[in-house]
């Protein structure tokens, strides 16, 4: 659903398509949803024929066939071994918690990304963040750009492996276009630091288009740094504080209310009461 949004919106505003989706996560996606169904057949696979190879022969085959009134024949109690229990309460447990994480950023996620097409005024950016948030925001951009500074040759990589940059325009018209390429970053950080000056206590100043712009501009800031952590030659440490540095920037840009993580809860924990029977 996200890649099809994305696609539509570059496709409606005439963008590139290469902006408007993440290939390299997009590749990951595919790949997984390839190979996973080929593990989980192998291994089911290889768990049957080794029940049917050394389990069918013995005696404790036919528990598992056992309805609670044929238990109560032999046994004198319909209920399963203590252990068995156990067994069926763990897993289901820790099925429903990890599918239901699962579930759940996924649900968050759809609802934000309808919200910010829907509504962008209030849902692009975190209008709740406080002043600290904000300037917590700004200075990640800044040490982005000091660090960037102090390794100049790390964007220089970064832009030899990126394709190059649409060609300017000739008409002698301003451009006002922001292209997300590693050549532009400096640029994307002079304009996030002339969006956020050092005093701003909230958002409510700024229009909605450039509210817009902002996070654009941000998961572009993001996007690079995250490239440059995987950049050969990286140490540990660099690794750490980018990776630092990309939570700070994006904590009042990739957010979720309150409000819709209870909804998004509910609504998953109420249809899993309701619909147990039907699964």
């Amino acid at each position: 659903a996200i890649i099809g949004i994305g696609l539509t919106n570059a496709l409606l505003t005439g963008s590139s398509v290469m902006d408007a989706l993440n290939l390299r996560e997009v590749t990951k996606i595919f790949s997984s949803l390839i190979v996973s169904p080929i593990v989980g057949l192998v291994i089911a696979g290889g768990l049957i024929f080794l029940l049917r190879r050394y389990w069918s022969g013995t005696k404790k085959r036919d528990r598992i066939h056992r309805i609670p009134e044929d238990r109560k024949k032999k046994k004198g109690k319909r209920k399963p071994p203590f252990w068995t229990r156990i067994a069926l309460i763990v897993s289901a447990a820790g099925v429903a918690f990890s599918h239901g994480a699962n579930d759940g950023q996924k649900g968050i996620g759809l609802v934000m990304l309808v919200l910010v097409g829907i509504a962008p005024a209030g849902f692009v950016v975190n209008m709740n963040a406080s002043g600290y948030e904000i300037t917590r925001t700004r200075d990640a951009v800044s040490n982005f750009e000091h660090y960037l500074q102090q390794h100049p040759e790390l964007p220089q990589k970064l832009i030899a492996m990126e394709p190059p940059l649409p060609a300017a325009s000739t008409d002698g018209a301003q451009v006002t276009e922001f292209h997300c390429h590693p050549a532009n970053t400096f640029d994307a950080i002079a304009r996030v630091k002339t969006m956020l000056p050092g005093n701003m206590e909230s958002y409510e100043p700024l229009s909605v288009s450039q509210r817009s712009q902002l996070r654009r501009i941000m998961l572009c800031i993001s996007d690079t740094s995250a490239k440059l952590a995987k950049l050969p030659g990286v140490s540990k440490e660099d690794q750490n504080l980018l990776k630092k540095l990309r939570s700070d920037m994006l904590s009042t840009i990739e957010y979720a209310p309150v409000w819709i993580i209870m909804a998004v809860a509910l609504a998953l924990g109420i249809g899993t009461m309701i619909g147990w029977r039907r699964v």
